[in-house]
């Protein structure tokens, strides 16, 4: 019974990606070059198991959306910001397992490219995640920038309240020192 549910779902999945294919080759004729068309190819590769396409299908999806390459430098304002945060969510993952190493100066630009839309959006969260993580890799500039940009925007956030001492070293204010 369990083999055949999982012929099932590798069925479904397997009719997903041929309609999810035929889909996109109608949307890479029509917008080659338009980064979410890009990130879908880069999607599709990552549910076939092609790591490395994905990665670079990404990779040109950011570059797309910032309207610059970001293994080079960073975007003063991203072309496309929204375009670029849908390519960020979906490559933060991959960004990862590659280390501080190889990923290191892609998601500085990155977040560079993003600081004035994730400031204009007030989204802590992604500032607070992204300063977290980019310390954690070393980096001392572009993660304090962001981190002080999450908290103008929400110090209230969640991810704000929980890294407080970490950046601070001391805990979070209560409520009444933001009254004051």
């Amino acid at each position: 019974m369990m083999l055949l549910a999982a012929e099932a779902a590798a069925s479904a999945n397997g009719l997903f990606l041929q309609a999810a294919e035929l889909q996109l080759r109608k949307a890479e004729a029509l917008a080659p070059e338009d980064p979410v068309v890009v990130l879908s190819r880069g999607r599709v590769q990552q549910q076939r198991g092609q790591a490395e396409m994905a990665f670079q299908s990404m990779s040109r999806a950011a570059d797309l959306a910032a309207g610059i390459s970001l293994s080079t430098r960073a975007a003063s304002r991203a072309a496309d910001s929204a375009a670029l945060y849908q390519v960020y969510l979906l490559w933060k993952n991959a960004l990862n397992e590659r280390g501080a190493q190889a990923s290191g100066k892609i998601l500085k630009n990155l977040a560079k490219s993003l600081l004035p839309f994730f400031e204009a959006t007030h989204n802590a969260w992604e500032l607070c995640d992204i300063a977290s993580w980019l310390k954690d890799w070393g980096d001392q500039k572009v993660s304090q920038k962001l981190w002080e940009a999450a908290k103008r925007s929400d110090p209230f956030d969640s991810c704000v309240r929980e890294d407080w001492s970490k950046w601070e070293a001391q805990p979070p204010p209560g409520l009444a020192a933001f009254l004051r």
